[in-house]
């Protein structure tokens, strides 16, 4: 806490010696104006600032344009171009230390006009992918700080849209999409896939504390939850498509950090003035571990909290003849330590003897060039290196009872080398196309080492190592039937060497804006995905002493999606969006004549002989109201409707264990602007979810024998209670000519909520108890931007 005073001290002073600098504060808005499918930048593009029409500008022969002297504030952007549908950009933020780079890209409309002045159609939500036509929402990365539980980390800001519950921890940003498992969500990153990229994510799962690369690294993404198009596979859940901006390459600009979470800094500029290369980089250190445990100190909650640091950037070299390259790297490592209470006399339950080590480590890094070939193609060309691994060490062992020795100590890591080459064609201003083939090189290890004995003596259980390839491939093309409807159709395709197993995967989807402001949409996919190499290579231990693969000609998961999508824009600020949509899960790896499926899994790896007989099915209804940010003010309320079923080896249906059945958001801000250049934000949501489903405890057979016995005969009937609670986001920015700053107070879960959580057997107790989880978690952070 002394540390804390005296840091607060030095930013307080800077605060007051930056007075002197003059109160004339404005901002830049700049970028360039594209063809979405040519990647072509559009000369005479007209830019119109709703708000101050007199500054509005055009497009240089770079398809550039730039406008100065803003008042700090929001602002709307109208941008339209002859034989091109319009686009609305809103919600801009504009500050005083760093300009805003918009890059902005226009469909060309399929009838050709003759009128120069075209009114802007496309809508702020809609996907920056041109080729993605149903169940998708785009996001920016102010949202992640401006919406309330976002904490600037995108999983936790999509746990705001319809069709996404959270986990009701706050220490976890694991998201369930529709029902399903978090890992079957697929992440990309400029392009191009990468291992989950969160802290304390472990290999084979999504989730975990936090995303790995800070929010000051993003640019305006994708979020898709159904059906996604041909170019994503080896997913069933939903994609999260995530772009790195490039550095300003006018001028340098730094951002500064510090807070209850830890440090951030970012420093972004020009590397070569002649043509337009930039870096941008950003390295966080996380406090949270500190300030996690003197919250929860006194509370009885088992004391596991993060301490992580990260490092992220990207360089960007356009040439004139070669196209542009660019090189960027994520990586992060992270440590959770629970220690036992010293005194064995002062342990109440069992977590009180609960010693555990959790080490993770996560990066990826891409080196690509993106090629113009002609006017109308462009091929983008990537390497990419990635890998995870996670190390856990956990001892139950308690001295004092008979049964109470445990220590295990895991270490499993996955890496991929993968090479991308992606061609993007139009052929005129209807049919436009993109094709792809990906090869990855994909490899594991993996130790595992238990001591059943009071000696804690650790012996060999497993070890194991593989690696196998995966190629897949893509085409897809979209056809504009006319300026009201739009189809897109393609196919995926999937090879894993390993078994020769293979997918063909069809992909459909449509738009018909058959009026002004209400469009109908649909969309099919067939999706297939691999499990986690770990599986395939789960070893048996034969009786003549060698080994055998479990699991090595098990096949792909499948699932059909089917989504319909209805949208009516009631204004251009309000909007109301409707999807139903039915999953069919099948050929799902399942241990025969057992529930238990690979469709409740997480995260980690099983030992188990599977066969792909499971299925499952998940059904539901989205609804999205909402009020765009304007006049300072916006709403978004979700409501999702929804059942989770599977059927394992027995052939038995049942609730999986995402089958919430509902979840209901409320997310709301309203910011206030002082002296013409502070603002004031205030952030709200309000949630309320259905708990996960579990296999029950027998509890008289489990005091019996002391020990958790679950019910096997009833596997996931039991319930967790229904989860409710608010979260809070309040920022103060204060503008100045030469910098800017920025209070934020963020806390999750304001009413201090405790979610019910899997009962076990306690050792101690003698009882059957639940664990504790953190409950409210505030961050409280000061940014200098400069």
């Amino acid at each position: 806490m002394k540390i804390l005073k005296v840091v607060f001290l030095v930013v307080f002073a800077s605060l007051f010696s930056m007075n002197i600098f003059s109160q004339e504060v404005c901002g830049i808005i700049k970028g360039k104006v594209f063809d979405t499918e040519t990647q072509q930048y559009l000369e005479g593009a007209s830019i119109v600032i709703l708000e101050n029409q007199s500054l509005s500008t055009i497009t240089n022969t770079s398809g550039k344009f730039r406008i100065e002297k803003l008042p700090v504030g929001r602002y709307t952007l109208h941008i339209n171009y002859l034989g091109y549908q319009g686009t609305v950009v809103k919600e801009i933020l504009v500050g005083s230390a760093k300009d805003i780079v918009l890059n902005i890209g226009l469909q060309e409309k399929a009838t050709k006009l003759s009128e120069v002045i075209v009114k802007a159609k496309k809508r702020k939500d809609d996907p920056i992918n041109s080729m993605v036509l149903a169940s998708s929402k785009s996001f920016t990365v102010e949202q992640t700080r401006r919406y309330a539980g976002g904490v600037d980390d995108p999983a936790r800001m999509a746990s705001g849209f319809a069709g996404v519950t959270q986990s009701t921890n706050v220490g976890d940003n694991r998201i369930v999409v529709r029902g399903n498992s978090p890992k079957g969500i697929v992440w990309r990153l400029d392009g191009v896939e990468i291992p989950n990229p969160n802290h304390f994510g472990q290999v084979g799962g999504s989730g975990g504390g936090v995303t790995v690369f800070s929010g000051q690294m993003l640019s305006n993404s994708d979020f898709y939850s159904s059906a996604f198009s041909a170019e994503y596979g080896n997913g069933l859940a939903a994609v999260f498509d995530m772009k790195l901006r490039s550095g300003n390459n006018d001028k340098f600009e730094h951002t500064a950090q510090i807070g209850l979470q830890g440090i951030d800094i970012s420093s972004e500029g020009p590397l070569s003035g002649k043509n337009g290369a930039s870096y941008l980089f950003n390295y966080r250190y996380s406090l949270l571990g500190l300030v996690g445990a003197a919250i929860y100190h006194d509370e009885g909650t088992v004391n596991e909290f993060p301490v992580y640091q990260d490092l992220s950037f990207k360089l960007n070299f356009p040439t004139k003849k070669a196209g542009t390259f660019t090189l960027f790297g994520i990586g992060g490592i992270g440590s959770l330590q629970n220690e036992p209470v010293a005194d064995s006399l002062e342990w109440n339950y069992a977590y009180d003897a609960f010693k555990e080590k959790f080490n993770t480590s996560m990066g990826a890094a891409s080196l690509s060039n993106l090629f113009m070939l002609s006017d109308r193609s462009y091929v983008k060309t990537s390497l990419v290196a990635s890998g995870n691994l996670f190390d856990i060490y956990q001892d139950f062992s308690i001295p004092h009872l008979s049964n109470g020795f445990y220590v295990s100590d895991i270490e499993y890591s996955e890496t991929n080398y993968a090479f991308s080459s992606v061609l993007n064609h139009k052929f005129n201003r209807k049919i436009s196309s993109r094709s792809g083939l990906v090869f990855n090189h994909k490899s594991f290890s993996s130790d595992v080492n238990v001591a059943l004995t009071p000696s804690k003596e650790l012996t060999e259980l497993l070890s194991n190592k593989g690696s196998t390839n995966l190629i897949r491939g893509f085409t897809q093309a979209k056809y504009s039937i006319s300026d009201k409807l739009i189809a897109n159709a393609g196919i995926h395709f999937m090879y894993l060497a390993l078994n020769n197993n293979y997918s063909l995967e069809p992909r459909l989807s449509m738009r018909w804006n058959y009026s002004n402001n209400q469009s109908l949409s649909f969309g099919y996919g067939n999706h297939a995905q691999m499990e986690s190499l770990g599986i395939y290579f789960s070893e048996i231990q034969r009786q003549n002493g060698t080994k055998g693969k479990l699991n090595k000609s098990l096949g792909f998961s499948r699932a059909n999606h089917f989504v319909l999508g209805w949208d009516w824009y009631l204004s251009d600020k309000v909007h109301l969006k409707i999807e139903p949509y039915y999953q069919q899960l099948y050929n799902i790896p399942v241990k025969p004549g057992s529930s238990a499926s690979l469709i409740n899994l997480t995260e980690g790896f099983v030992s188990d002989s599977l066969e792909n007989s499971g299925s499952g099915q998940n059904t539901g209804i989205d609804i999205t109201f909402e009020r765009f940010l304007s006049n300072n003010f916006y709403y978004m309320f979700t409501t999702s409707i929804y059942d989770s079923k599977y059927k394992g080896g027995d052939r038995i249906e049942r609730n999986t264990k995402f089958n919430g059945h509902y979840a209901v958001n409320a997310l709301f801000g309203k910011e206030f602007i002082f002296k013409k250049k502070n603002i004031l934000g205030v952030n709200g949501r309000v949630y309320f979810m259905g708990g996960d489903y579990y296999t029950p405890v027998l509890e008289n057979q489990s005091l019996a024998q002391e020990m958790t016995i679950y019910d096997i005969n009833k596997p996931y009937s039991a319930k967790l209670g229904d989860f409710y609670g608010i979260d809070l986001t309040i920022t103060y920015r204060i503008n100045k000519k030469k910098y800017s700053s920025i209070w934020a107070l963020q806390i999750k879960n304001v009413l201090n909520s405790r979610p019910e959580t899997i009962p076990y057997y306690d050792n101690i107790t003698n009882n059957i108890e639940s664990t504790p989880v953190a409950g409210i978690l505030p961050f409280l952070s000061y940014k200098l931007q400069f």
